[in-house]
């Protein structure tokens, strides 16, 4: 018995070696079977049994020594490498729509146990104020976004796209803007309904809209300068503040008061959202969904991944969107709305 069981264990082992099927072939199963026969005549031993069973074992050994040697198609990448294998849209789903559809629920969830806006932010619903946004923010965001692909300042892999482009950006950057907007207002909503209110206004309010007016535009001034000097490796830093602060200087200069007011919750609103976003960029960037041009930035990077444009990027677009989103929301501001707008809206005398 022991004889025959060595005998069929090496049979296994060399065949094993020259890829199983070489040795255990079917004219092989005769003599195996008929050695079983004549040494154990007392053992009832069903020879189809013994037959599948040996071609199992061939099998198993066979498949086992195939999976072994089998390479992850992503095994070879780096850890933060292998988000280069998700698309635009997947980067948008597990970073935007999955916390998006929480504070949607969170606000739902606030509704239901009577948490409401405070009496001072009650100047428009919050759904048409993140819609107007949203809207504004792909309207303005649109032509810079454009020139910026289009002169090769950042650029995509047509690979992780879909392919449907407007202009020379595809439609998943559209997606983007929209989403981030609807991100950044529904946090900064959630912290209207949740931090305490405060009632005092500053005692200069021209004083705060003009000063801080003036500062942003030293800078937008300087940036535009810099961009048409045509210092390449600024490029990108130049016109992004350029950009940026147009609408920002127009926001403190409507209501740098109220915003100075609420500056908790539009800082708040800011600080997160930006380190969020700039950390999910960072991860893009680094798997190869899109690529900042290292001819036309500063060259700086933050964490030694993140360049400096793309957290500046989304310090001041969540600027814009917080600001935006307190000022349309403020009973303060529709007060300062000319009248003939304020029609046009359908805005309530407050």
């Amino acid at each position: 018995m022991t004889f025959i069981v060595k005998s069929v264990q090496k049979k296994l082992m060399i065949g094993t070696a020259h890829n199983c099927s070489a040795h255990l072939r079917a004219p092989h199963f005769p003599c195996l079977i008929d050695l079983f026969s004549k040494n154990l005549p007392n053992i009832h031993i069903s020879v189809r049994s013994c037959h599948d069973a040996l071609i199992t074992c061939s099998k198993i050994i066979f498949v086992g020594a195939t999976r072994a040697n089998r390479v992850s198609p992503v095994a070879h990448l780096k850890p933060e490498r292998r988000f280069a294998l998700m698309k635009y849209f997947g980067f948008l789903f597990r970073f935007i729509v999955i916390p998006l559809a929480a504070l949607t629920f969170w606000a739902w969830r606030d509704k239901k146990r009577g948490k409401d806006l405070p009496d001072t932010l009650k100047g428009i619903f919050p759904e048409a104020a993140l819609a107007g946004l949203a809207t504004v923010a792909v309207a303005y965001t649109t032509p810079w976004d454009n020139y910026l692909v289009a002169t090769k300042v950042w650029w995509y892999d047509p690979k992780l796209v879909t392919g449907f482009l407007l202009g020379w950006v595809p439609i998943e950057e559209y997606t983007f803007f929209v989403l981030q907007t609807l991100l950044t207002g529904s946090w900064l909503l959630f912290l209207a309904r949740n931090l305490p209110v405060n009632e005092q206004k500053p005692k200069n309010p021209m004083l705060i809209r003009l000063g801080v007016t003036a500062a942003l535009a030293l800078i937008w001034a300087r940036s535009v300068l810099a961009f048409l000097r045509g210092g390449k490796s600024r490029t990108y830093l130049s016109i992004t503040l350029a950009w940026a602060l147009i609408p920002i200087m127009i926001q403190t200069l409507f209501g740098g008061d109220i915003l100075w007011q609420h500056r908790r919750l539009v800082a708040l609103g800011i600080i997160p959202t930006t380190i969020y976003l700039s950390a999910a960029d960072s991860l893009a960037i680094e798997g190869g969904t899109w690529t900042i041009s290292p001819e036309k930035s500063i060259n700086f990077k933050i964490g030694g991944k993140l360049p400096f444009e793309e957290a500046l990027f989304f310090f001041l677009t969540n600027t814009l969107i917080s600001m935006g989103m307190t000022l349309v929301l403020s009973k303060d501001s529709q007060k300062r709305v000319p009248p003939r707008v304020r029609r046009w809206l359908r805005l309530k005398d407050q």
